[in-house]
């Protein structure tokens, strides 16, 4: 795979057979083959990703040939590739191997790579069996969810192959059987079926009743904590569902409103590091989605937007506010702007990718409308665009950009990404 830059030079990517989708994310199979080869411990390593037959969720196995006879436990081989990958690209299980099977052009042989066994690894500490109801009950949950033979008490729920889309299914599973809330920085911290007991003992991890968030119920605000949790990437705060990119920076801050945790990274990787990025997580596909009533929909954006406004006010600026969004985001972005602009907040620039708002024809602030060009998101539906005097109907004229020959969502495809990002950038500058 390649795409053309810019300046016509064509930019290796890599090969489109060794690429998959994980958790949302692009992941190159030999990107994590060369972090593996580059610990001293290990002589050879290959990757293959498996999709889960019931979930259909892909998940990453690694196959080990070992420099020694004294290997160091797979626990302390996560740490070390934690140094080098991101989260998403840590596999879910490692499989010991005498030799990584080749074909007769010497290359690895991944259809010859056996399937993970998913049972309790040997490499685990000393099994101890649970003893207590509730230990028994959260084992229970564990090899249900992890689909392994057994689990002991001490062992770590990632060592077993867990990742947070595993943990967003396990914390369902407690909430639903043991009636406590486990978020997914619960599920990072008490980790064992040891710790995770000690704090359902302690009520660490809490009844629904006893979480507030803003417009949201708790059990809505801990799904979506649950969501951003998993993602890997940093939040403000403990606890805060808004992410936080080059905070460091002087500009004008930019909170952006997506669809789904992944493509914040996507955008801020072409915007200035001067310019601080705000994570804001739309919760489409988790409260509501395009499957569901507008009346239901608009319901939940209103409330969604209740919260964040509540947590945009809590970050000290003396800034006005740029908002931004794509597609379901955009709807909240709006949302959100128009609920500052309603308690007396500046709003000076508002960007909307696939979206528009009636709103916008009374906005006096700057507007940067984006639109793929074979979305069923049409200006020319919502506003006349191209038509003699579009112009009119707008107290202050937006820019309008289309990208052509993409359909809706498209934008997050190269060489597409960039193309949207540069008018981004332009508009944060301008």
């Amino acid at each position: 795979m390649g795409r053309i830059k810019e300046d016509g030079c064509l930019e290796y990517v890599g090969r489109k057979d060794f690429m998959v989708k994980i958790r949302g994310y692009r992941v190159e199979i030999e990107a994590i083959e060369a972090a593996l080869l580059s610990l001293y411990y290990i002589k050879e390593a290959a990757v293959k990703a498996f999709e889960e037959e019931d979930t259909k969720t892909k998940y990453l196995t690694a196959y080990i040939v070992y420099a020694s006879d004294l290997p160091p436990a797979i626990a302390e081989l996560r740490e070390d590739l934690k140094k080098i990958l991101p989260d998403y690209m840590i596999p879910s299980y490692f499989v010991m191997l005498e030799k990584i099977p080749y074909t007769a052009s010497f290359k690895i042989d991944r259809k010859a790579l056996p399937a993970p066994v998913k049972r309790r690894p040997e490499f685990m500490p000393t099994y101890v069996a649970p003893v207590t109801e509730l230990e028994k009950k959260l084992a229970k949950i564990w090899t249900e969810i992890l689909g392994i033979d057994k689990v002991g008490i001490d062992d770590n729920f990632f060592a077993l192959g867990g990742n947070s889309i595993i943990g967003v299914r396990l914390a369902a599973e407690i909430e639903k059987n043991i009636d406590m809330i486990m978020s997914a920085e619960a599920l990072i911290k008490f980790s064992t079926i040891t710790g995770m007991a000690k704090a359902i003992r302690k009520t660490t991890l809490k009844k629904p009743e006893q979480i507030k968030a803003g417009g949201l119920s708790s059990k809505e605000y801990l799904k979506m904590l649950a969501t951003v949790g998993g993602s890997g990437l940093s939040t403000i705060k403990p606890g805060s569902l808004i992410t936080g990119f080059n905070l460091k920076g002087v500009k004008t801050p930019l909170f952006w409103c997506a669809v789904a945790y992944n493509q914040h990274p996507m955008i801020v990787r072409y915007l200035e590091k001067e310019h601080p990025v705000y994570g804001i997580f739309s919760g489409q596909k988790i409260l509501w989605s395009a499957n569901t009533s507008k009346e239901h929909n608009n319901k939940y954006v209103k409330r969604i937007a209740s919260y964040y406004i509540n947590e945009i006010l809590k970050i000290k600026t003396d800034k006005p506010y740029i908002l931004g969004g794509n597609c379901g985001g955009a709807w909240l972005a709006a949302e959100i702007a128009f609920g500052l602009m309603k308690i007396g907040k500046k709003v000076e620039k508002i960007c909307m990718v696939d979206w528009f708002d009636e709103r916008f024809f009374e906005y006096d602030g700057k507007a940067l409308l984006i639109y793929a060009g074979e979305s069923h998101m049409n200006p020319k539906k919502f506003f006349g665009w191209g038509k003699e005097g579009w112009e009119k109907k707008f107290i202050s004229i937006p820019k309008v950009y289309i990208i052509p020959g993409i359909k809706h969502g498209g934008y997050f495809n190269e060489p597409y990404l960039e193309e949207m990002c540069i008018q981004i950038k332009e508009f944060l500058n301008n």
